[in-house]
């Protein structure tokens, strides 16, 4: 069975949006790559439904992502528990 995927964007006025998603790359290799673009971007754009959402990174709190990468930076840390 797929894993369900998604993410939920915590925007700074108190608000959120979750989007659920296919997978979107088949190689570890690239998925590392994609997430290292979306580290670096000043946006989030998701096609939803027929329409292009560009979420600028200023108006953004928090982002959640599930599941989490296979590979991750060096600089994540792993294995963490939320209190």
């Amino acid at each position: 069975m797929a894993m369900d995927r998604w993410l939920r964007v915590e925007y700074v006025d108190g608000t959120s949006e979750t989007f659920s998603f296919p997978k979107q790359v088949d190689d570890d290799y690239e998925q590392m790559q994609k997430f290292r673009e979306a580290m670096r971007s000043d946006r989030i754009v998701l096609e939803v439904e027929g329409l292009v959402h560009v979420i600028p990174m200023s108006a953004i709190k928090r982002v959640d992502l599930s599941p989490a990468p296979t590979n991750l930076p060096d600089f994540v840390i792993r294995g963490a528990t939320q209190r």
